[in-house]
């Protein structure tokens, strides 16, 4: 077993045992009814999450300890996006951002993905058009669409430094990986870890009680910690950079790119499947849009054709003109018989951002 990027097989086991799949991003953590069922073992399940966090910390003590070697670019650099918990924290809206600022800087830019859910997300694969999120996940998808017109090189894999190296040999300068905190074989340049206030609430337990992979004392590791402004706003604890999410376009099921006016004002049904669906709804509202429901489907979960009729029949009793979805929603959508649209989101830095281009970009 690699120790450097897997923790150890007891720990492993009790998750296994506590949440199916073995991947624990679903819905918003405190919703999720896995963690009712594990609160439902009361003072065991605390014992679980203690047990957890010995699996980790003996993990980071190893990689220390027996100085295993990192692996990754020969000459590009790389830059990681992370967090601390098992989803919803921005980490891939925040990589395209830095790949976009990588491009207009006339960098050759690479992203690696996990490809969660799809047919090659156990290797390595560098993407091309004809793939679809079958084969490479919703935000593989996402990334294609947004990035791919722009000469930005992407590659799926959970083993992230295999990944690395392929988009380095397809001519990578600066490469972005999407969740690479957690892989400590990873060699990595530049570490950006994005959090929330209540990753570092000293109540907010690790898995499987909790949503915490790593403990916040990992930010130790970091270059550098970042979040969103919606997360902080009015905080004084917040971290010194923060991230505006804003929204930008509306993108039809054939990726148009529509303006927002289109749906200014009227009356629109969401429905999504990310890790934190409160954040969409913020989001959506922002837009301008009369928000009249909202249907949370699992993260990277599209409907199934029952609960999809179900959905058509909702926002037709709620007067809804249109289902909005997030973007990477539509990378897994079928035919409706409803007017849809995917909400485009930029990320731009709203503090910190000389700090931000120093440690990242080197300027």
């Amino acid at each position: 077993m690699d120790i450097g990027a897997r923790v150890p097989v007891f720990s492993v086991t009790v998750l296994a045992i506590m949440l199916s799949h073995g991947d624990k991003r679903g819905k918003s953590w405190d919703r999720d009814p896995r963690l009712a069922a594990v609160q439902r073992l009361g003072p065991l399940a605390k014992g679980l999450s203690k047990l957890f966090g010995l699996g980790v910390a003996a993990r980071l003590s190893a990689h220390a300890s027996l100085a295993i070697p990192t692996i990754g670019a020969d000459q590009a650099k790389v830059v990681s996006v992370g967090n601390l918990r098992v989803g919803g924290s921005g980490k891939t809206p925040v990589s395209l951002w830095l790949c976009e600022q990588l491009v207009a800087q006339g960098k050759r830019c690479g992203l690696c993905l996990r490809g969660y859910k799809g047919r090659l997300e156990n290797g390595a694969t560098v993407l091309h058009s004809d793939l679809s999120a079958r084969d490479i996940g919703d935000e593989a998808v996402l990334a294609m669409r947004r990035l791919e017109s722009k000469g930005v090189v992407i590659a799926v894999g959970s083993h992230r430094a295999r990944a690395v190296r392929e988009v380095e040999r397809a001519g990578a300068q600066v490469i972005v990986v999407d969740d690479g905190f957690s892989h400590l074989r990873l060699q990595r340049d530049v570490d950006l870890v994005l959090v929330c206030p209540e990753d570092l609430d000293k109540h907010t337990a690790l898995l499987p009680l909790g949503p915490l992979r790593e403990p916040a004392s990992a930010l130790g590791r970091a270059h550098l910690v970042a979040g969103l402004t919606l997360d902080w706003a009015g905080r004084s604890d917040a971290p010194a950079v923060l991230f505006d999410v804003r929204p930008v376009g509306l993108v039809d099921t054939q990726w148009r790119l529509h303006d927002l006016e289109m749906l200014r004002g009227r009356k629109v049904f969401l429905s999504s499947g990310i890790a934190r669906p409160e954040r969409f709804e913020q989001t959506a509202r922002i837009a301008g849009f009369d928000v009249v429901g909202h249907q949370v489907f699992a993260d990277h979960f599209g409907p199934t054709p029952r609960s999809a009729a179900a959905l058509v029949e909702r926002a037709a009793r709620s007067k809804a003109e249109a289902i909005v979805w997030t973007e990477k929603d539509l990378a897994r959508l079928g035919p409706l018989g409803f007017p849809c649209f995917g909400l485009r989101i930029d990320m731009a830095p709203s503090q910190g951002t000389d700090l931000l281009y120093r440690v990242v970009f080197g300027a």
